[in-house]
């Protein structure tokens, strides 16, 4: 695919591309280098025009977005920008040095699930093609009265110490880490985990008190992720 930085796509230039993913003092960095070249400009105008586009570029947002894939992107901020231009032969170059501001890809699209729940126990399996673990998010709609849900992924637990009114639906937003009901922050009222999904199968469970009841809806969603 033709490797685009923010809306700008480098479909005027031969690139070359280099990724470098590190570990170090506990977390994964991300670099990526750039290198173009193009002598397919009519003008020095519309070289010169290219190469402030390109150079102007990583400054349309904070962080900007890379797509080197179909369907992903990662975000980052620009490290360096070299130009060189040649108007006799109306060719150019440029190296563009960025960071990824984490050390991921991210999907351009949320995935999402819905099931039912008729009880404690095992909900649902949801799969995902992902290299990493991503967080996933719920929303849970109350059919009854329910006391105390709990869910989990396998791993971890998110414990809502309270009540779900019948209808009421609880949303649990586990990127930024906050939980709604009914459009109010009951963040506060939360222990536990944040959910996340993992490469390949994540098993998905409910449980709620039994003076209570153990029945409603879920929906999940997530953004796949790879290093």
């Amino acid at each position: 695919m033709i490797p685009t930085l923010g809306e700008y796509a480098l479909d005027s230039w031969h690139v070359t591309i280099v990724e470098k993913q590190r570990y170090n003092n506990g977390r994964w960095h991300r670099n990526i280098l750039i290198r173009g070249s193009a002598d397919t400009f009519e003008s020095t105008t519309q070289l010169t025009e290219a190469l402030d586009l390109l150079a102007a570029a990583p400054f349309a947002s904070d962080p900007v977005a890379l797509r080197l894939r179909p369907g992903r992107s990662a975000a980052v901020r620009l490290r360096g920008f070299e130009r060189t231009r040649c108007d006799n032969a109306v060719a150019g170059a440029f190296t563009l040095e960025l960071e990824g501001v984490t050390p991921w890809e991210e999907s351009d699209t949320s995935q999402s699930y819905e099931a039912p729940v008729t009880g404690n126990g095992l909900v649902c399996e949801i799969t995902s093609g992902a290299s990493l673990a991503s967080p996933l998010s719920l929303t849970f709609t109350a059919a009854g009265m329910v006391l105390l849900p709990r869910f989990g992924d396998g791993t971890r637990t998110l414990l809502y110490a309270g009540i779900l009114p019948n209808e009421s639906i609880l949303q649990i937003n586990s990127a930024a880490g906050k939980v709604f009901l009914d459009g109010e922050d009951v963040s506060s009222q939360v222990s536990g985990s944040f959910l996340q999904t993992t490469p390949r199968t994540t098993e998905i469970s409910f449980e709620a008190d039994a003076e209570g009841t153990q029945t409603g809806t879920l929906q999940l969603s997530w953004r796949e992720r790879w290093l």
